[in-house]
């Protein structure tokens, strides 16, 4: 595969998924604009098919649709509000939740549902193609898994690097700080390695998830120790005491239990070895293989 088509297979990648992650606000801005969910599908749809071609578009539409339904069906699962997603084009999909997660642990949840889900649609269709022998199926295949699999690297602030995050912060505050600066540091090696520039924009976003980590963490121990009042917090870090109607710090989200860490660290490291196998078990049919030239 050569390189410029590799870059091009490695821009489309993050395009398609960068957007449920660092584009929420791009959303926001566009419902001023009167955007229906409708019209925002069929701008993606356009988008696509005059980069690659109709059929690949629809493969893509219905890859990131099915990947997005996951994580509105995991919100609706745990009572979170949510608006549902929302087409971005050239940018992927958002899934959209109205509430603030409890804990950890429905953070992981909420964050794996979407690659299970992509992990599934990429049975499915390794199961279309053993059947009907078309390469089709098994191109498809290749596609979403790869799909997902990029998504689960361990950089914030895609799916992946969420379940990781969620793990460090369980174990301790400093794992979990620890852990974003790393991802920094592995997002920037892949962007050179790869050779995508927009990697550049992951890791704006996670740096400032990192700096808001540890500007609210140190906000609020500062409140806790008596060194400042309550009200030198924003908004968005204050709730009030459901028996005294005190305004006091928020508690940051629960951490997970041992059983819950192994459970979601057994699923990661699952997930993974799956999406791994399809796709590499697809590479030596032709068009499947870039899926897996592309992880090389």
């Amino acid at each position: 595969m050569s390189q410029e088509n590799k870059s091009k297979t490695g821009l489309w990648a993050l395009l398609i998924k960068f957007g449920s992650k660092a584009f929420s606000i791009f959303l926001k801005l566009l419902k001023g604009l009167k955007f229906t969910k409708l019209g925002l599908a069929g701008l993606s749809f356009a988008g696509y098919a005059s980069m690659y071609s109709w059929k690949f578009a629809i493969l893509l539409m219905v890859a990131v649709g099915f990947h997005e339904s996951g994580h509105v069906w995991a919100m609706k699962r745990l009572g979170i509000k949510t608006k549902g997603f929302y087409f971005l084009p050239f940018l992927g999909g958002a899934a959209i939740a109205e509430d603030n997660y409890k804990s950890y642990g429905e953070n992981a949840f909420v964050a794996i549902m979407g690659p299970v889900w992509g992990a599934l649609l990429a049975i499915a269709s390794l199961v279309a193609y053993k059947v009907t022998g078309n390469s089709l199926w098994a191109a498809a295949a290749a596609w979403m898994a790869m799909l997902n699999l990029f998504n689960l690297l361990p950089v914030t602030p895609l799916d992946g690097g969420q379940l990781v995050r969620s793990i460090a912060f369980s174990i301790h505050k400093w794992a979990g700080l620890i852990f974003l600066f790393c991802s920094m540091i592995l997002g920037t090696i892949l962007m050179f390695k790869l050779k995508i520039g927009l990697f550049a924009l992951l890791l704006i976003v996670a740096a400032i998830e990192l700096i808001t980590e540890i500007r609210d963490r140190r906000k609020i121990d500062k409140v806790n120790r008596g060194e400042a009042k309550v009200w030198i917090l924003p908004d968005r870090l204050i709730e009030r005491d459901p028996d005294t109607d005190v305004a006091v710090p928020k508690k940051h989200p629960a951490t997970m239990n041992r059983n819950q860490l192994l459970l979601t660290a057994g699923s990661y490291v699952s997930l993974i070895a799956l999406l791994a196998y399809i796709m590499l078990s697809m590479a030596h049919i032709p068009g499947a293989d870039l899926a897996s030239n592309f992880m090389e």
